[in-house]
C-alpha cells in the first residue's frame, strides 16, 4: 500500500469578504460589502487579481477535496493512482499571502496498469467508428441519371446517411426510399438547396428528384 505526504505550493491570496476603493492620493472612499453572485462581478483594476488569486485558490482546495482518483506521478517512485485526504492550505506570511504552500495525504487505490488506468477515467477509451464515410458527387443534369419517368434516380446499395442538393427549383420533389420500403417525400424551399442527414440506423436506399410534383 502506497503512503505518501505531499506537499506542493498553490499561487492564490485570501482577501477578506469587504471591498475598499480609494482615491488617487489614497484616501478610502468607498467600502461595500462583495457581492454574493460571484467574485468575478468585480471589476476595479486594483483588486481584481487579488479576487482572482482568491477564486483560484478555492478552485485548487475544490480539486484537492472532491474524492476523485488522481495520478501521482514520481520521477523516482512511479506512477500510482491514489485518492487524497487530509488536504490543507496555509497561506506564506513572508510572501504577503500571495503563495500558499498544500500538504496532503496520499492512499494508493488501485495498481498503476492500463486496465484500472481506464477503469478511473485517466484514459479515453471511446472506440472509434468502424464506419468509412464515402463522398461522391452527381451532376443531377447527367442523362444517364434519368428514370423512365424522366426524375433523377440514384440507388446506393450501401445506403445515404447524408446528402445536400443545389441549384434545383423550389417546389421540387425530393423521395426518400428506405431498405424498408417506406417512402418521405421533401420539397425543396425557396433557396433552391437541402442538407438532410437521416443517420446509420435508417439510411437511404434510393433517392428520386422530381421535378415540379406534388406531395400525394
Amino acid at each position: 500500500m502506497f503512503h505518501k505526504r505531499i506537499q506542493g505550493v498553490a499561487h492564490r491570496h485570501s482577501t477578506s469578504a469587504k471591498q475598499e476603493k480609494y482615491d488617487k492620493d489614497g484616501n478610502l472612499i468607498e467600502k461595500a460589502d462583495m457581492p454574493e453572485n460571484g467574485l468575478r462581478d468585480w471589476h476595479m483594476f486594483s483588486d481584481e487579481n487579488m479576487l482572482l488569486e482568491r477564486e483560484f485558490k478555492l478552485a485548487v482546495l475544490d480539486w484537492l477535496n472532491d474524492g476523485k482518483p488522481k495520478l501521482f506521478k514520481s520521477p523516482y517512485e512511479g506512477n500510482y493512482i491514489i485518492r487524497l485526504l487530509n488536504n490543507e492550505l496555509k497561506p506564506v506570511e513572508e510572501l504577503g499571502r500571495m503563495l500558499h504552500t498544500f500538504t496532503s495525504q496520499a492512499y494508493e487505490i488501485a495498481e498503476c496498469n492500463y486496465e484500472n488506468l481506464v477503469n478511473y477515467g485517466f484514459i479515453n477509451t471511446t472506440a472509434p467508428s468502424k464506419y468509412v464515410g464515402l463522398w461522391r458527387t452527381y451532376q443531377l443534369t447527367d442523362p444517364e441519371l434519368l428514370n423512365a419517368s424522366g426524375d433523377i434516380e440514384i440507388t446506393f446499395d450501401a445506403g445515404l446517411e447524408t446528402f445536400t442538393v443545389q441549384d434545383l427549383m423550389p417546389g421540387d420533389i425530393i423521395y426518400l426510399e428506405f431498405f424498408d420500403g417506406t417512402v418521405e417525400p421533401i420539397m425543396i424551399g425557396i433557396t433552391g438547396s437541402y442538407t438532410y442527414t437521416v443517420g446509420a440506423d435508417k439510411p437511404v436506399r434510393k433517392l428520386t428528384i422530381s421535378p415540379h410534383s406534388e406531395i400525394e
